[in-house]
């Protein structure tokens, strides 16, 4: 949920805008932000029955790395900043949601076992 949160606010605070030519990065951040910390809050309403959107986080956040190259907003003076924040940003929604979504099977599992 921070990361979805930071990613929303971070072209902002961190006030990157010149991506050009190509998509403005601002709007992925915003955009895969959103949908991260709706996500995240929907997993903590129920832990245990929505492995799936954990998956989803991971699919997130491998399209936060691959997004400036898509996208094309890896030129202009900002795009260091925005292409090096999408992939280390990438890299923990994955890493997280991953982690996530292994934990969110191990305990079905072991809710299973026990009944």
């Amino acid at each position: 949920m921070l990361a979805g949160f930071w990613l929303a606010v971070s072209p902002f605070a961190l006030d990157y805008t010149a991506t050009d030519p190509g998509f403005d990065g601002r709007w992925n951040s915003v955009v895969v932000g959103v949908v991260l910390v709706l996500l995240a809050v929907v997993r903590t309403v129920v832990l245990d029955a929505t492995p799936l959107l954990s998956l989803a986080c991971v699919v997130l956040g491998a399209w936060l790395i691959i997004a400036p190259f898509v996208l094309g907003y890896n030129e202009g003076t900002d795009a260091p900043t925005v292409v090096g924040h999408h992939i280390a940003m990438g890299f923990i929604v994955m890493v997280t949601a991953g982690f996530s979504a292994a934990a969110t099977y191990q305990y079905r599992r072991d809710v299973r076992h026990r009944t």
